[in-house]
């Protein structure tokens, strides 16, 4: 009886667990922005989400940036008369390149207190500010979209960001079709490419120069041993006409003595 208790128990928490996730998944793609974009390199929208956070502070995000996504993050201190708290906010922009096309999924979440449990995902506004801006850096939108009235805290913080100056044509991306762009290897072809490399490197360059390697270490060791016997010889020549020196002085000493 209290076996099939503990399978009933088991299958209640594998049910919730599954609910759980489930619902996080639903949270998930319930606020992530979804944008395709017809023939523009993923390798260019990159460019330009990047270069989007590096304009309004390029010291106050954290960008790390993969094959297939960028994470950028940045962390603010609020402190008050009475009390403090810190906010995380996580910028997820993932791009899947394929038939022409680029799909660009963006979500962002913010962390208090560096507390995953008390996080909470933000308004697709700033998604879809973000996606403007980048629009205008790769020359598909003709304004830049100002943060001067804006209440949004996480691309207009009025404290720590620029949120007035707009880029200069120079900071415009180029390039922008797939057709420009070269096309991103596979994992499996980047192997094969570092295996190659290394195959030509181990055969002909490393073991030429291991084989010169030893040869001059051997010709380097002969010499140390000719100028070792050399100066062996000459010692034994000096210390010879000194005993011979010191025989000399005392036989003529016995001499005069007598």
């Amino acid at each position: 009886m209290i076996k099939y208790f503990y399978i009933f128990i088991f299958f209640i928490f594998i049910g919730c667990s599954s609910t759980t996730k489930n619902m996080n998944i639903s949270e998930l793609e319930k606020n992530t922005t979804t944008k395709v974009y017809e023939d523009i390199s993923k390798d260019a929208i990159f460019e330009a989400a990047k270069k989007v956070f590096i304009l309004l502070g390029e010291d106050q995000f954290r960008i790390d940036s993969y094959r297939n996504n960028l994470e950028v993050q940045k962390t603010k201190l609020s402190h008050f008369p009475f009390y403090a708290y810190t906010t995380n906010d996580i910028w997820n922009i993932s791009i899947e390149e394929k038939d022409g096309k680029s799909i660009v999924k963006i979500n962002i979440k913010r962390v208090k207190d560096f507390d995953e449990e008390d996080s909470e995902y933000l308004s697709k506004d700033s998604h879809n500010l973000l996606l403007e801006r980048i629009d205008y850096l790769l020359g598909l939108n003709d304004s830049w979209n100002s943060c001067f009235l804006s209440i949004n805290d996480v691309l207009c913080d009025k404290i720590d960001l620029s949120i007035i100056n707009s880029p200069t044509q120079d900071d415009l991306i180029e390039n922008i079709f797939i057709s420009q762009r070269e096309a991103s290897k596979s994992l499996s072809e980047i192997e094969d490419d570092i295996l190659a490399d290394d195959v030509v490197f181990t055969l002909e360059d490393s073991n030429d120069d291991i084989l010169e390697k030893q040869n001059d270490t051997l010709e380097d060791t002969q010499e140390n041993i000719d100028t070792e016997n050399e100066l062996d010889k000459r010692i034994q020549e000096l210390d010879d006409i000194v005993n011979d020196n010191i025989d000399k002085t005392l036989d003529r000493i016995t001499t005069e003595n007598e």
